[in-house]
């Protein structure tokens, strides 16, 4: 458990690399100890069990361990699933766990992103792109931003975010003013209609 080593710092994967006939039970309650450890939701404990990969994949719900370890030729239920790998290594097994944890956060990014498309083009703030939503947010949560403060963030060309905020201003969601400081400094605020999208989005 001491060297559990963290994954989208809420996952944790722990390897018990001793030769022990019941290592299958050992990495089952390492995986339930490591769920009791503030801000980690899933967890996966290797160890070697003759010639096999054992892997523990314990959940407290928000990650699906059945999913992850089907693709490593396991099974179980969304809290609680096991799978044995052979002919590889404690090592390569965790690179493959790693790979297919990967996958499976991807996956669920893809989907939240087209559940926000959907949700976006079915409310009455149908004019509005998802890529705006972030830039919306972006300037609803902090003051004082610039346009190449949101290009950083979104880890686009200030030539992208410029046509962007031009788009936004022309439909009414931002204002831009000029600092008081430096005349050449932008900084960006949400209008009233602005501030209810951010709010309903958050909703």
């Amino acid at each position: 458990v001491k060297n559990a080593e963290m994954y989208d710092n809420s996952i944790a994967i722990a390897i018990y690399d001793k030769e022990d006939k019941d290592a299958n039970l050992i990495c089952a309650k390492a995986a339930d100890e490591l769920l009791t450890i503030s801000d980690i939701t899933a967890s996966f404990v290797l160890g070697n069990v003759g010639d096999r990969v054992c892997i523990s994949g314990r959940s407290i719900g928000d990650v699906n361990v059945q999913l992850i370890l089907e693709k490593l030729g396991g099974g179980g239920h969304i809290t609680l699933a096991g799978a044995q790998v052979e002919g590889m290594t404690l090592e390569e097994v965790k690179q493959e766990l790693i790979n297919r944890i990967n996958e499976y956060l991807v996956d669920i990014f893809n989907r939240v992103q087209v559940i926000e498309e959907t949700s976006l083009r079915t409310s009455q703030f149908n004019d509005v792109s998802l890529k705006e939503m972030h830039t919306i947010e972006i300037i609803g949560k902090n003051s004082n931003v610039t346009p190449s403060d949101i290009a950083r963030e979104l880890m686009l060309t200030l030539g992208t975010i410029t046509n962007s905020l031009n788009k936004l201003e022309a439909k009414g969601y931002i204002k831009r003013r000029r600092s008081k400081l430096d005349r050449r400094v932008v900084h960006l605020t949400l209008t009233k209609k602005g501030r209810l999208l951010d709010r309903l989005h958050h909703k």
